[in-house]
């Protein structure tokens, strides 16, 4: 199972409501949590990949992406959640910059990533048995950097 939410609200603080914050958290963490869940019931689930983007670990402050920023690292911890408690489950978390084209563009010095390249990154992760890994996938690395694991 591959988990990627979007759109990514784009509002500068002064503009955020709850609402917001609910939304991206209710599309990234909830919703991954609901369909493992459901998918760990039917005995149909061997690996998960989660998606972050390029700060998602990283502590500093965010202009007009905080309450993807938010959802993306609360998704981090329970993508390292699933790890610890599933041991038979392999479950990481793949970050990107940006891709090609997209409305949000990669952060200063970050170049996007080509969709095969994190699709490459992704299936990597699946099948080399690691869990508890989150990869960090740049333009100039495309085999990823561990910014994290347990």
């Amino acid at each position: 199972m591959v988990h990627a939410y979007g759109p990514i609200s784009s509002r500068p603080l002064s503009a955020l409501q709850v609402k917001d914050f609910l939304a991206d958290y209710q599309g990234n963490v909830v919703a991954c949590h609901q369909i493992v869940q459901f998918l760990l019931s039917e005995g149909k689930l061997k690996s998960v990949v989660t998606i972050g983007f390029s700060d998602t670990g990283r502590i500093r402050p965010f202009k007009r992406v905080l309450t993807h920023a938010c959802a993306k690292n609360a998704l981090l911890l329970l993508t390292f959640s699933l790890a610890a408690e599933y041991p038979d489950l392999n479950v990481n978390m793949v970050s990107f910059p940006s891709l090609p084209g997209a409305r949000i563009p990669a952060p200063e010095g970050e170049k996007p990533v080509a969709t095969d390249v994190i699709a490459k990154a992704v299936v990597d992760l699946m099948v080399d048995g690691r869990s508890g890994v989150h990869l960090h996938v740049t333009a100039d690395h495309t085999q990823g950097e561990v910014l994290h694991e347990i």
